[in-house]
């Protein structure tokens, strides 16, 4: 072994003396000398910046309205204390007013920065309910002449957030900036600590490894090391290695792994940097950098063996380099529409929501689409038009058996989990209409066209109620696929700042940051399309304005996040808002809050909850799932999951049992009382996606991707089956480019190892932050890409062992 110890040394030293590793390693400790200084900045702060406007035009018409002694009376107070200048550039403000002043998010916050400083802001006929917050009792307590700067800046702060709870950020009193040598950077950061340390650390860390080391360093690796092996198997060196017996093919391995030493030090030299940078500077010990070392060291093993084989074959390095650019872009090009049609094809399409309503099989796709099953065609069918991005949020359907209709609204998904639509107001189909086209002769149906042709051309403009396009009208598989089976009618207007809309006993309620709305059923029913009334088409304006009546107090209000469920059985619903958690039960038409509680938390996680009358279960993300009592008295278990839970639900009939599916596709039942956890084998385990209950034994659950079967429980057989027919992208997908990417090289695929080792997550979210538990997560494949990597590299290192075995040199 000595002499091809030899050559890995002279492959090391050879190594070492190349100034081009020099010069790697000098602009990585300039880099990494830059990256030193950076840090958190985090102080006691209770300043608004830009961030805080959630509202521009409603908080600055408010408080033009202030300024001339309209609204309410903290309102008025609040714009009493605005600097003049700026009091004059708004007071005639209004929102709808295009021609008036243009006002920044910045200098709304700088305006109210300057009424922090009041000593005069509170008064307690102004601000009732002040004195009743425990935050504000101790301030409040101290004589205003006793209360320092910083009290009367967090006094104001909450009296300003109480005037305009809507309108701006709750506060937050610890900010965190980005800083450079001790100096903050920009403005506080919108994520919380946990938010960075959970999802933003990892991406970052990801995005500098990947471009630094997994990228740059590589290639240029491959340049610098392409002339090692046709060097070395040139015909004059040769002779002079093969002077003394050694093999020839442990003396090319020797070599080859030699190469790999010029990347090993840049890698580990830069990797080992960053972990100490990021620990000392950000107080983030991520080991997961330094596993990254192997990871990254065999992404270069991967283009140097192919490297390696070509330079043996044709002897020279430029081509060496040559054929690993292309198998670098031969890799992308395939990686890139595997990628995006599994996307699009396998996540989006799976069902988050199915359900049966009177004969039609309603679900809800990872798209946000609304989809009824067409039996005809075997297809998923559209349900109405979308309105919306790729991702959407839907909410619904819910059913309303007096008017026979769906209920259902759908947001456009941002970036961070909020919410942006043209209309907020609700879509109604309905269901009659599709029963009337569905029994509907021809003649019938011509006539139909006849009149409705007739109306139009009479100029009168009518609103058509939900009319069912249906089954029939449509003529083939694809034109089913895409044609919607219903048109909606516009319903009642949704509140603003929504975050879930529930069925809570026979009332619908929008849970909202400004409070709980109850939807008045009665907006709910068909007017006839010829109903006018002074020569108005009451049809259209049926659908103006909000249906929705404020059903909780006027002082509850919820912080940026908050999830909630219906409790099981009861005219009640539980409430999760960063880090409190409340009980209200639908009382005389109003909700009360029974009980209340605050949870040991970030207040920025994602939740899922469930609850009946005796048990209140909380599973929030990265958290323990909490078994709590309903009157929150009492924490009755606290269970650290094996698993990521996507769905939960309560097994009809029973009181302390649910059912969980979760992210990696498998039906759990959880036990309540024993606080057991236990795995329910079943024939599609590893690909569920929801759960819903259809009868106290049976439930309709999803199947990847777009799958549904009705599955009994107790006898665990499948009653039914929904197959959807496969598309011409179904087949390409899964005829061409899935079998092609599974035998094709994957280095890019190892990307989601690299995530796996930074994060510490077997999946991951498709939005930049986790703000919905429930939505599809991509479940990390640790091996198959490294084991058919190892493949690939092995049958190219073993075609060049038979080479330079057989090749007379």
């Amino acid at each position: 072994m000595r002499p091809y110890i030899a050559v890995l040394i002279d492959s090391f030293w050879e190594a070492v003396s190349n100034r081009v590793l020099w010069a790697l390693l000098i602009g990585w400790a300039l880099v990494l000398g830059a990256l030193v200084p950076f840090g958190y900045v985090s102080e006691r702060s209770f300043q608004l910046v830009s961030s805080d406007i959630q509202e521009r035009g409603p908080l600055l018409e408010k408080l033009a309205r202030g300024l001339k002694g309209q609204g309410r009376a903290s309102i008025q107070r609040v714009a009493e204390r605005l600097e003049t200048e700026f009091a004059d550039r708004i007071r005639d403000y209004k929102a709808d007013d295009v021609s008036g002043p243009r006002i920044r998010h910045s200098e709304i916050a700088d305006a109210l920065n300057y009424s922090l400083k009041s000593n005069s802001l509170y008064d307690a006929d102004t601000f009732p309910t002040a004195a009743a917050r425990p935050r504000l009792k101790p301030l409040l307590d101290l004589p205003a002449e006793s209360r320092s700067e910083a009290d009367n800046e967090e006094l104001n702060r909450e009296l300003i957030q109480l005037a305009f709870p809507l309108e701006l950020s709750s506060p937050k009193g610890e900010r965190l900036w980005i800083g450079y040598a001790g100096f903050k950077i920009g403005e506080p950061l919108i994520v919380s600590r946990r938010q960075i340390d959970e999802f933003v650390e990892p991406l970052v860390l990801f995005f500098i490894i990947k471009a630094g080391l997994g990228i740059l360093v590589v290639f240029i690796a491959i340049v610098v090391t392409s002339p090692m092996i046709p060097d070395t198997f040139r015909t004059g060196s040769l002779h002079l290695l093969l002077s003394k017996p050694i093999s020839r093919v442990l003396l090319f391995l020797a070599k080859f792994l030699g190469g790999c030493i010029f990347v090993l030090v840049n890698i580990a030299f830069v990797l080992i940097g960053l972990y100490f940078i990021a620990g000392v500077r950000f107080d983030i010990w991520n080991e997961g950098l330094l596993a990254c070392i192997p990871l990254l060291l065999f992404v270069f093993v991967i283009f140097y063996s192919v490297s390696a084989l070509v330079g043996l074959l044709w002897g020279n390095a430029i081509v060496s380099v040559v054929a690993c650019l292309l198998l670098w872009l031969l890799c992308i090009a395939v990686g890139l529409l595997h990628g995006v049609m599994r996307q699009q094809l396998e996540i989006m399409p799976q069902l988050t929501r199915i359900q049966q309503f009177e004969d039609h099989i309603v679900s809800v796709s990872e798209r946000g689409e609304l989809q009824v099953w067409n039996d005809q065609y075997s297809v998923w069918q559209p349900g109405i038009e979308r309105d919306g991005g790729n991702r959407m949020r839907t909410f619904g359907p819910f059913y309303d058996a007096d008017s026979r209709s769906l209920v259902v609204k759908s947001f456009t998904r941002g970036p961070i989990g909020n919410f942006m639509s043209r209309s907020r107001k609700l879509d109604i189909i309905r269901l009659v209409a599709d029963e009337q086209e569905n029994t509907d002769t021809p003649e019938q149906v011509s006539s139909n066209e006849e009149t409705s042709r007739e109306v139009d051309a009479a100029g009168s403009p009518t609103v058509k109620s939900s009319k069912a396009i249906g089954e029939s009208s449509v003529g083939s598989v694809s034109e089913a696929r895409e044609k919607a089976r219903w048109m909606s009618d516009p319903g009642p207007e949704l509140p603003t700042q929504v975050f879930d809309v529930l069925e809570v006993g026979n009332e619908i309620l929008a849970i909202t940051r400004g409070g709980l709305f109850q939807l008045d059923r009665g907006r709910l029913k068909a007017i006839p399309e010829s109903a006018k009334f002074l020569g108005l088409d009451l049809k259209n304006l049926w659908g103006l304005g909000t249906g929705f009546l404020k059903v909780s107090s006027e002082d509850y209000v919820l912080n940026e996040n908050a999830y909630s469920a219906a409790v099981d059985g009861q005219s009640a619903l539980v409430v999760y808002s960063s880090g409190k958690l409340d009980w209200l039960s639908l009382e005389e038409g109003k909700l009360v809050v029974l009980h209340t509680t605050e949870l040991e938390a970030d207040g920025t996680e994602a939740a899922i909850l469930q609850a009946n009358q005796e048990y209140v279960v909380v599973v929030r993300d990265h958290k323990p799932m909490l078994i709590l009592s309903p009157d929150f008295q009492t924490t009755l278990h606290s269970i650290e999951l094996p698993v990521e839970i996507r769905n939960l639900s309560w097994v009809p009939g029973t009181s302390q049992q649910l059912i969980a599916v979760t992210h990696s596709g498998e039906l759990w039942e959880l036990d309540c009382a024993q606080a057991s956890f236990t795995k329910i084998e079943w024939p599609y385990s590893g690909q569920a996606t929801v759960l819903n209950w259809s009868t106290d034994q049976k439930a309709w659950i999803g199947i990847e991707p777009n799958r549904a079967i009705l599955f009994d429980f107790k006898s665990r057989k499948i009653e039914k089956e929904l197959m959807p027919a496969a598309s011409t992208f179904d087949m390409v997908y899964n005829w061409v480019v899935r079998p092609v990417y599974t035998i094709n090289p994957k280095p890019a695929a190892l990307d989601d190892s690299m995530a796996y080792l930074l994060s510490g997550d077997r999946t991951q979210n498709l939005g930049l932050v986790n703000t919905d538990l429930e939505a599809a997560q991509v479940e990390i494949d640790l091996w198959t890409p490294i084991v058919s990597n190892v493949i690939f590299v092995v049958i190219v290192l073993g075609i060049g062992c038979l080479y330079v075995q057989r090749k007379e040199f």
